[in-house]
């Protein structure tokens, strides 16, 4: 499975959730498509294309700065394989600035530190928006560092990272600034393409034990996909499991977690008050543990082990099962 185009695949469906017509028109959700920049100028200007989806082409400050005969009426904007030019992702929010956007996504857009410094004084200062998706960027670990100062008086209920070259240090920011924050949902995830670039580290690891700690009350999800996260921070994050009395679903998807870590999140769930769904898939985790894992449906809790992806038995189970 490929993180990014999962992930992908996710957030569009979130945000869009309809099918797309061409800029001629919305479709009957108020679904509207670009594929140039003057075909993106014109959906933000109809009054009934509430969601705006770009994609394909080169984006210029000019361009995005575009009058358009009527005010904006889009309350998401996906912006997916569109090459943003100097300073235009500066120029389209403010474009955008007088839209009531309550949701915001970039996926392969090529960006530069003028583009971060952009989004991140857009975050900071619109007060409709709830949902904030960032995919195949070059946000890095300073981009997510001050991304992470303006969460705290920011509106975001959805924070979806994936793939953004940030690094341990960035996600330790990202996780302590979620433990103040309004976040409900957030989502730091990796990519199969590059796994080494967004690991969270002993440094990350530690501060998403801290986050659970903290037992903020909004965050109900929280996913580390594809973040080598191995035994160590499984068990690290297991041991702040039972503070967070609210966290509905926890996602380990697509780590490095063997039977020592599983077992240490297996111990921490049961009589977990809030969790529903565990999510372990692709760890190399034994068919014992996984059994161990999935009888805590019994509880009410869910865990999603990977029918896929199954570690060679040991020698006990061989002889156990008859396969030696």
């Amino acid at each position: 499975l490929n993180l990014k185009a999962a992930w992908l695949c996710v957030a569009l469906a979130v945000l869009l959730a309809a099918p797309h017509t061409r800029a001629a028109g919305p479709d009957s959700m108020g679904a509207c498509t670009a594929a140039s920049a003057g075909e993106l100028s014109g959906v933000l200007g109809q009054n009934n294309c509430s969601r705006v989806m770009a994609s394909g082409f080169r984006l210029s400050a000019l361009s995005a700065l575009a009058p358009v005969a009527a005010g904006c009426f889009a309350s998401s904007l996906t912006l997916s394989g569109v090459i943003l030019e100097t300073d235009a992702l500066s120029a389209l929010l403010q474009r955008v600035r007088v839209c009531p956007l309550e949701a915001l996504m970039f996926w392969h857009n090529d960006w530069d530190e003028a583009d971060r410094e952009a989004l991140v004084a857009f975050v900071a200062t619109k007060q409709s928006l709830r949902q904030l998706h960032i995919a195949d960027n070059r946000l890095g670990q300073e981009g997510a560092e001050d991304l992470a100062r303006v969460l705290a008086a920011s509106p975001l209920t959805t924070l979806m990272l994936t793939d953004n070259n940030i690094g341990g240090r960035g996600a330790a920011a990202l996780c302590d600034a979620v433990a103040d924050s309004r976040i409900e949902f957030f989502s730091y995830a990796g990519s199969t393409d590059d796994p080494d670039a967004n690991v969270l580290g002993a440094q990350g690891e530690q501060a998403a034990a801290r986050l659970l700690r903290r037992n903020n009350p909004s965050l109900q999800r929280l996913v580390l996909p594809g973040v080598g996260i191995a035994s160590s921070g499984a068990t690290t994050i297991a041991a702040a499991l039972k503070s967070h009395t609210s966290l509905r679903l926890l996602s380990l998807h697509g780590n490095r977690i063997d039977d020592e870590g599983a077992t240490a999140i297996a111990e921490a769930l049961v009589g977990h008050p809030s969790l529903r769904l565990v999510v372990l898939t692709e760890n190399p985790i034994s068919h014992a543990i996984r059994t161990r894992l999935s009888s805590l449906s019994s509880q009410g809790i869910i865990v999603d082990v990977d029918q896929t992806f199954v570690a060679p038995p040991t020698p006990k189970e061989a002889l156990e099962r008859d396969e030696l």
